[in-house]
């Protein structure tokens, strides 16, 4: 079995500073282990810096402890240049960065709290009328022109929801569940 990729989510690091009790204490722990491969961007680690020091007093952290945390995860993980934007694919903007990272990477999983942000539908398929032949648009990439008798079956097919990132072959999990796929729960 290949080691699976993936993408943390900001809202995982803060959770396990957060708690050293949880699962995303637990997947954070785990990082650089054989299990799974994490991969980063400049884009996500700014953003896990500032996320990071926005909470650093709350969480009894200092600048230096900031620091060692974001140096320790992109030591551990693979970094990766984003050259092609898929925006807007999530209805949360502030998430793009992840999704772009993940696609980017080639990863199986983004490792969230928030899978809603993730699984949310942003386009519905629409279906114009022109003349005998009907044009379909499935989330802006595909457009076929169809005969128009065939629109009724076609909406039925594309209209059926791709969601979010799984559009792109990538799964958002929990910590938890991602856990459990790696046979550590």
């Amino acid at each position: 079995m290949s080691i699976p990729n993936i993408v943390i989510d900001t809202n995982v690091v803060i959770a396990a500073l957060h708690s050293k009790k949880g699962a995303s204490f637990k997947l954070l722990s785990l990082v650089g282990s054989k299990k799974f491969k994490t991969h980063d961007s400049v884009p996500l680690v700014l953003q896990y810096e500032d996320v990071v020091q926005r909470d650093r007093v709350e969480l009894g952290l200092s600048e230096d402890d900031v620091s060692d945390l974001i140096d320790s995860l992109c030591a551990r993980a693979k970094h990766h240049e984003i050259y092609f934007l898929w925006r807007p694919s999530l209805p949360d903007a502030n998430d793009e960065l992840i999704l772009e990272l993940a696609v980017a990477a080639r990863c199986e999983y983004i490792v969230t709290h928030n899978i809603a942000d993730f699984s949310r539908l942003l386009k519905k398929s629409i279906i114009h009328q022109r003349c005998h032949f009907a044009k379909v648009e499935v989330n802006y990439f595909l457009v076929f022109w169809i005969p128009a008798f065939a629109s009724k079956t076609l909406k039925r097919v594309f209209q059926q929801p791709v969601r979010g990132a799984e559009k792109f072959g990538v799964k958002a999990v929990t910590p938890d569940a991602f856990l459990k796929i790696i046979g550590e729960v």
